[in-house]
């Protein structure tokens, strides 16, 4: 008879087998193809001013990630897999959530030491940089705005790109491109891609480098959608204690950046110091675990056939 532990370990599996076999470029298609007819609506709703302001941008968001995390799950249902399993804590590793902490500190120095060397360069480049990062302003909001719009900001942050985007960047891409190239490869080309979505681009390529080798050693997106929801939710409290206790304005020049340098430049060496160890300590794993398609003695001993 098997044991709670072994059934879960044979679902958990299939589920890896499932996005091993999926193919990145169809999905995406679908995926865009999909948002078509809820873009057009959305558009139509804000022409109109239907729907406007805080609350449009709030429906953007929440189509973006709920159109594809309902595809995601109508893959899996219509094999009757559950997500459920890969979501799941193994009760192992929950110290490398603290993780979080190294992660926030390095992306907020890269943009710190990025002014400096600017700087050294160009004082108008300098400014010219610190300017374009204070302009990106998503889901704004102003003293006034409705308690209640807080958790639905945090949900469209904190909640549902965290649940998404570990399910296709550490989850389908890294089994996928496992699969086809090893997860040396794999984790490499998630962790990139998984940047380029961002402003900080270099933040989050060792952001998605330090998920990635998480979710490879626990077989699990547990650990990673907590570090990622605790990143993003930490932004919507800063909005929030912004506009309803005391003002939290960033610097919009770069002379405090400069004059503060060397605080900078402490975390800098601080935050990528740790989670270089932890990369080096951690990155043997993608020599080790072997890729879905390369093992011979599945745990459920279980072929299904899959195709998105």
């Amino acid at each position: 008879m098997q044991t709670r532990r072994e059934e879960n370990s044979q679902l958990n599996f299939q589920i890896r087998k499932r996005f091993s076999s999926i193919s990145i470029s169809r999905a995406l298609f679908i995926a865009l193809f999909s948002l078509l007819p809820f873009g057009l609506l959305l558009f139509i709703l804000n022409t109109k001013e239907v729907v406007t302001g805080l609350k449009m941008e709030l429906l953007i968001s929440a189509t973006i990630y709920l159109i594809p995390l309902a595809l995601i799950y109508y893959a899996f249902s219509k094999k009757d897999l559950s997500l459920k399993p890969i979501l799941k804590s193994t009760g192992k590793h929950h110290i490398d959530i603290l993780l979080v902490i190294p992660l926030i500190l390095f992306s907020i120095s890269v943009i710190w030491v990025t002014i400096l060397l600017f700087n050294t360069l160009s004082a108008e480049f300098a400014q010219s940089y610190l300017d374009f990062m204070n302009s990106i302003d998503m889901l704004v909001t102003t003293a006034e705005t409705p308690y209640i719009d807080y958790f639905y900001i945090f949900v469209a942050v904190a909640v549902l790109p965290p649940l998404l985007e570990e399910l296709v960047f550490r989850a389908a891409m890294i089994e996928r491109f496992g699969r086809k190239f090893g997860f040396k490869t794999g984790v490499i080309l998630s962790s990139i891609l998984f940047g380029v979505m961002h402003i900080d681009v270099i933040g989050a390529i060792v952001f998605g480098v330090i998920l990635s080798l998480i979710y490879l050693k626990t077989s699990s997106l547990f650990i990673p959608v907590v570090i990622h929801a605790i990143n993003n939710g930490l932004v919507v409290i800063f909005i929030f204690i912004d506009d309803k206790l005391f003002p939290l304005s960033p610097w919009e020049t770069t002379e405090p950046y400069v004059e503060f340098g060397w605080i900078g430049i402490i975390l800098f060496i601080i935050s990528s110091g740790w989670l270089t160890l932890y990369i080096m300590q951690n990155w043997s794993i993608v020599h080790k675990k072997v890729p879905i398609a390369e093992q011979t003695a599945q745990p459920e001993q279980i072929s299904i056939q899959v195709n998105l």
